[in-house]
């Protein structure tokens, strides 16, 4: 409403001695000008509606909050469902598997205990152990052979340059051969007692391979040496000729020799002697060993064992592998137990949170739309106060003026907010 309409309410007012005042329970009469103004579409038809919907939407927010409590304290009660369940089933799970490596300790013992009475050969886990390095174990023989064959390679083939001469014209091809396969023999042994000393260290291992190897020692240097002293080729009385020559001359200290010792020919023609020594100590080794052996076994058993219980040691055996089997799967069912149930737990709480979040975004939406309400209401009021404001200054000016001469009237009473929303049935904010 402009200046001028409420400038002519207020005159109307006047003239016909309408004018605000409060009657005896207290209440607020406004006037007709005041009527005029207060009832306007934008205010009379506007602000009973702000206020309802105010009213529902405060009313739908104290719903919310009320569901909230509630959702909390369900989502409260899930998670020390979740963890009561969680801890529970964790003791649970301790409790068998602890039972579990009990089981498993006493099956132990009582299969040591079989395997040491002979009752459980088959599933030794020594027997075992031995059955897994059988690789190792060719790799070992391969390892020796080719050991072998390459220091009887490298060492016959100096033999074959330092006496080359001298047994090319005293000894056949085939001599040779049977000599170098001799050779190899001595070889081979003190390659494999080698291997075996290694592996378990014993004094006759030591022995035999010291003095098979002064054999060796023998077999190398002493041909050459004889082929220096006693020339194969050479008949004996030359011999004793350039021994006699080098007699004179000084070149030599040596006595003249009238023939070969027999010692000398002797060896020349049996050197397959010294081979055959080797293999008849590797043999009567083995032997020893083997004899050994018994006398050694009676000392690894020196107390009886105890006697054996009533229940059979298999059923024994048995009964706790038993046990082993319902004890893993008891702990697989608690497990798949509990993981189902935390999972069943989580879910539902989980939804309830879902929908604590969306009561928690509807009371935002609500309080937004309130505050957007009370904007509106609040602009409305400025409005409406304004107006009243310029009507109680029209009203004034003309009672005092000698237009429309109402001296006789007392100062009327003004309208508070409070009877601006008693006027538009609205709860004051």
């Amino acid at each position: 409403m402009n200046d001028l309409l409420i400038h002519n309410c207020a005159a109307k007012d006047l003239r016909f001695g309408s004018y605000p005042r409060i009657d005896t329970d207290g209440n607020y009469l406004f006037d007709i000008g005041q009527k005029e103004i207060l009832n306007q579409p934008q205010y009379m038809g506007e602000l009973p509606k702000i206020d309802q919907k105010s009213q529902e939407l405060s009313l739908r927010k104290a719903t919310l909050k009320k569901e909230m409590l509630l959702y909390g304290t369900v989502t409260d009660s899930l998670e020390k469902e979740a963890k009561d369940e969680a801890e529970v089933g964790n003791i649970k799970v301790t409790d068998e598997e602890e039972s579990l490596i009990d089981q498993e300790t006493q099956l132990e013992e009582l299969e040591k205990d079989m395997r040491l009475r002979g009752l459980l050969p088959n599933e030794n886990p020594a027997i075992i152990q031995e059955q897994k390095p059988t690789t190792n174990k060719q790799n070992d023989k391969w390892q020796i052979l080719g050991s072998f064959l390459a220091k009887w390679a490298i060492t016959e083939g100096v033999m074959l340059i330092i006496q080359w001469s001298a047994l090319r014209e005293t000894k056949g091809y085939i001599d040779l051969a049977v000599r170098s396969f001799y050779f190899g023999i001595v070889i081979l042994l003190i390659e494999y007692v080698s291997f075996l000393n290694k592996k378990t260290p014993k004094t006759y291992y030591k022995l035999y391979l010291s003095l098979t190897l002064f054999i060796l020692v023998v077999m190398i240097a002493l041909p050459p040496i004889l082929n220096i002293v006693y020339p194969a080729n050479v008949p004996a009385a030359d011999i004793a000729n350039q021994w006699s020559i080098a007699g004179a001359t000084g070149a030599t200290k040596i006595l003249p020799r009238a023939e070969h010792p027999v010692w000398v020919e002797f060896y020349r023609s049996n050197e397959y002697l010294q081979a055959i020594l080797c293999v008849i100590l590797f043999i009567g080794m083995q032997i020893f060993t083997v004899d050994t052996k018994p006398a050694e076994q009676p000392v690894v058993q020196t107390d009886p064992l105890p006697e054996p219980p009533e229940k059979t040691f298999h059923d024994q055996r048995l009964q706790l592998k038993g046990q082993i089997k319902d004890t893993d799967q008891r702990i697989d069912l608690l497990k798949k137990m509990q993981t189902e149930t935390l999972a069943k737990i989580t879910n539902t709480l989980q939804g309830y949170l879902k929908d604590l979040s969306k009561l928690k975004e509807d009371i935002l939406l609500i309080d937004s739309q309130t505050a957007a309400l009370k904007i509106e209401r609040e602009t409305k009021f400025k409005f409406i106060e304004k107006e009243l404001q310029t009507y109680q200054t029209d009203f004034e000016y003309l009672r005092n003026s000698d237009i429309i001469k109402q001296h006789s009237m007392t100062t009327p009473p003004w309208p508070t907010v409070k009877d601006i929303c008693k006027h538009y049935n609205i709860q004051p904010l």
